[in-house]
């Protein structure tokens, strides 16, 4: 049903392909080829699964507009947004000890922990009108930033290997679309897989366990 709609993200998956392309041995191009579906498109669909979350689901074009789907990903968007907003600012004001520097040499570690700051803000905000809890609101926030962080090394270390400066030019200015949305290719399934075990799941397996309140019980035993 969602295959024909995979379309969407074919800037992303072209743009994978294309910039690992130097590499000319059997080998590396099916590993690129992998990763272009994979990396490129696999990865950013979930974002059609994390809206469509509780929602009467009968195919892209027919989604109830007013079902939880919408403040999760509104919940996605503002984490993502106050991770880069936080780096930025928390890195050039205070930046001194290098997060990675073989892999992105501006990247510092109080820039990144101004990011994760300002996305736990952003997290409760958002948490608070869509009726999450308190855990499941940091919890949240805390795989939100960790993974956009993540995915922007990752992108990083991808163009590195394949010896460009820019994933793609559809973007002039921008870098290419990959430079845009890096942050969201590992966050949007980690958030949905999130949801759909721990958030709205029935708690009949081991997969459905609801840590967040196994957590607040270690804290409150610890005493913190």
């Amino acid at each position: 049903m969602l295959l024909p709609h995979t379309a969407i993200f074919l800037p992303f998956a072209t743009e994978a392909f294309t910039i690992c392309c130097t590499l000319c041995t059997f080998e590396a191009n099916v590993a690129t080829t992998i990763l272009g579906v994979i990396y490129g498109a696999w990865l950013p669909l979930h974002l059609l699964f994390l809206r469509g979350l509780g929602a009467d689901y009968q195919d892209i074009l027919h989604i109830d507009m007013n079902n939880a789907g919408v403040g999760y990903v509104v919940f996605l968007f503002v984490v993502i947004l106050f991770t880069d907003t936080g780096c930025y600012y928390f890195g050039s004001k205070f930046g001194k000890n290098k997060l990675a520097p073989t892999v992105s040499p501006k990247k510092t570690v109080e820039g990144s922990l101004g990011g994760m700051f300002c996305a736990l803000i952003g997290a409760f905000i958002v948490g608070y009108f869509i009726h999450f809890g308190f855990w499941h609101s940091l919890i949240m926030g805390l795989l939100g930033t960790v993974f956009a962080q993540i995915g922007d090394l990752c992108e990083s270390l991808i163009k590195r290997d394949a010896g460009v400066k820019d994933s793609g030019d559809l973007l002039p200015g921008h870098g290419g679309f990959l430079d845009r949305t890096d942050s969201y290719m590992f966050t949007i399934p980690v958030l949905y897989y999130y949801l759909k075990c721990f958030v709205l799941s029935c708690g009949c397996c081991f997969c459905c366990i609801d840590f967040s309140s196994i957590i607040k019980g270690v804290v409150d035993v610890i005493g913190f």
